[in-house]
């Protein structure tokens, strides 16, 4: 069930709602979360960012509630979050992903990069604390 935006919500949270919202990059990867969760490092890979951009892209977004994360030891995977407002939900049916992330995305193995590729490198998400 989908929450409905309070009409008392704080002026600050909403601005941060819809800053987050407003940047190409962080549309994109909330689009890409619709469809699954996703490892830091496949979005590094769908997004052509580092990993430093992505994961500070991911802290606003969080910050936002817009998104929520899960550890697997070193690895962070992220996910829309389930109670995300109709509005967001409405907004993000509207985003279409760029051509050549659906295409790397389609041939994209879930997880695959993180558990056993010679290139996944455990990730540090920015505005974690070790």
């Amino acid at each position: 069930m989908h929450r409905v935006m309070p009409m008392n919500l704080p002026r600050s949270h909403a601005a941060r709602v819809f800053r987050a919202l407003g940047d190409d990059t962080r549309l994109t990867i909330l689009a890409l979360l619709r469809t699954r969760e996703l490892c830091v490092c496949e979005m590094t890979a769908l997004v052509g960012l580092s990993q430093a951009a992505v994961s500070e892209h991911l802290r606003r977004l969080k910050e936002a509630g817009l998104v929520e994360d899960r550890r697997r030891g070193t690895w962070a995977f992220y996910r829309l979050r389930s109670d995300l407002p109709d509005y967001v939900r409405a907004a993000l049916e509207t985003v279409q992903l760029p051509a050549e992330c659906i295409v790397q995305f389609a041939e994209m193995v879930p997880g695959a990069r993180c558990a056993t590729s010679p290139q996944a490198v455990p990730v540090a998400v920015a505005g974690d604390e070790a």
